[in-house]
């Protein structure tokens, strides 16, 4: 039977990597996402709760990461921003993105995109996509119903596709004028 060192660094080991990746969706700085999670991982060493690789113990560390992310966050200075209001969302023309144009775009300008969409939106957009987290899971580790869950993801999604459409509507006009500048005639 394993130790509960050796069943912690286990579970380390399964989930760092995903870990990081939510955490890197939340603050955007490599350092900072894998110093929340190793905070993730010192809380989780620090209760007596028994280790198992479990899907409950997984949401209790995503859980975890996101409400340090949050106090941090609550730390610091906010900017202002333009006021918005998500609700006219659905008003707005969503722009094609077809997948073949996103797959041409960088790999910049998709993160670039993606930090495009609102705080409020991108945690739970990064764990449907990411994480694969269901709507239930989601509510719970951003503290929220499994509705609100599923409106943050939409809502995100298309935040997304507009950003993504003006990335690619970008491309298409610096490889157009490109091209219009190498024209011989």
């Amino acid at each position: 039977m394993p130790s509960e060192k050796q069943a912690f660094e286990r579970i380390v080991r399964k989930t760092f990597e995903e870990l990081y990746r939510f955490a890197l969706c939340l603050g955007g700085e490599e350092e900072a996402a894998a110093e929340l999670v190793r905070q993730t991982f010192r809380a989780r060493a620090g209760t007596s709760a028994p280790l198992a690789e479990t899907e409950e113990s997984l949401l209790w560390l995503y859980t975890t990461l996101y409400r340090l992310f949050i106090a941090q966050a609550a730390e610091e200075p906010v900017p202002v921003t333009e006021a918005r209001n998500d609700d006219d969302l659905d008003n707005y023309l969503l722009l094609d993105c077809p997948r073949d144009k996103v797959n041409e775009l960088e790999p910049q300008d998709v993160l670039e995109a993606f930090w495009q969409i609102p705080p409020g939106q991108r945690p739970a957009l990064a764990l449907h996509y990411l994480g694969k987290r269901s709507y239930k899971e989601i509510a719970r580790i951003v503290d929220a119903t499994p509705e609100t869950a599923m409106k943050q993801v939409a809502r995100g999604k298309r935040a997304f596709r507009r950003a993504l459409a003006a990335k690619i509507a970008a491309r298409s006009r610096r490889i157009l004028a490109s091209e219009t500048n190498n024209d011989p005639l």
